[in-house]
């Protein structure tokens, strides 16, 4: 049974990352990095998955999957992949997290399983500046 646990973000990171990503507005996926506390984390980056051979930006459950294992291999102790983000028009979240959601909650939940808790995907919407954050949960098959 997954712990539940609070997750802290600077304002100023998130609408800053936020901001950064709508000047671009393009498609992106990517990893939530936090420092790991007793009781809570902590965001402290946000990691753009890197595009695939085309180039084109395109939500691929997998291929962040992979991301996510490499980056969470290479990071000190303390810090932790604590969930991933989508950014993309708010009418397009519901096709994207049905695609991502099984996919990334199973994967995330193996390298959180250390800590027994609960990883998220944070939406953040092109077309607006409010961010959503959902817990992902594992089915129970794997």
């Amino acid at each position: 049974c997954a712990m539940s646990r609070s997750l802290a973000i600077q304002e100023s990171l998130l609408s800053d990352h936020l901001e950064s990503l709508q000047r671009r507005s393009t498609l992106e996926t990517g990893l939530l990095l936090a420092h790991v506390g007793a009781q809570a984390d902590a965001v402290l980056h946000f990691v753009p998955t890197p595009s695939q051979d085309d180039g084109a930006p395109q939500v691929d459950a997998s291929w962040m999957v992979t991301h996510a294992e490499a980056v969470s291999h290479m990071l000190p102790g303390g810090i932790a992949v604590v969930g991933a983000y989508l950014f993309s028009p708010s009418g397009a979240f519901a096709s994207h997290e049905a695609k991502l959601r099984p996919v990334l909650a199973a994967a995330l939940k193996r390298l959180r399983e250390a800590d027994g808790t609960q990883s998220l995907l944070m939406l953040l919407p092109s077309d607006a500046r409010k961010a959503t954050a959902r817990a992902l949960v594992a089915g129970s098959a794997s």
